[in-house]
This record gives structure tokens, sequence and C-alpha cells, in this order.
């Protein structure tokens, strides 16, 4: 299997860059992704995928 690198966007949100627009525009995201994080692997088509993920950019809200 073909590794999936480089940079993907995930979200695009117009608004103010706030902690309370962020907070509620990503919450499912920031979910999602902590659980991700945490288990350390996902499922794909009955085939267990090990996860290793970077977070860099503008990641600027987290620990909710």
């Amino acid at each position: 299997m073909k590794p999936l690198t480089g940079n993907h966007t995930i979200a695009v949100i117009k608004g103010k860059e706030d902690h309370e627009t962020l907070k509620e525009s990503l919450a499912n995201i920031i979910k999602e992704v902590n659980g991700l994080v945490k288990d350390g692997e996902i499922t794909v088509d009955g085939k267990t995928v090990k996860l290793e993920i970077f977070l860099g950019g503008d990641y600027k809200v987290n620990n909710f």
C-alpha cells in the first residue's frame, strides 16, 4: 500500500481567528484527531493501518 504523505487540508473556516470560533468550528475535527492520535491506528477496507500524525502550521487549539 502506498503511504499517504504530504499536507492535507481538513478545514476551511470563514470567521474571526479566535478561540471561540475555532473551538466551535473544529469541535468534531479535534475530537476525531485526538481519537486517532490516541488509538494510533485506523481500519480501512478491513485492513488496520498504523498512523503517524504530525500536526503543524496553524494548529492553535487543543485540549478541549
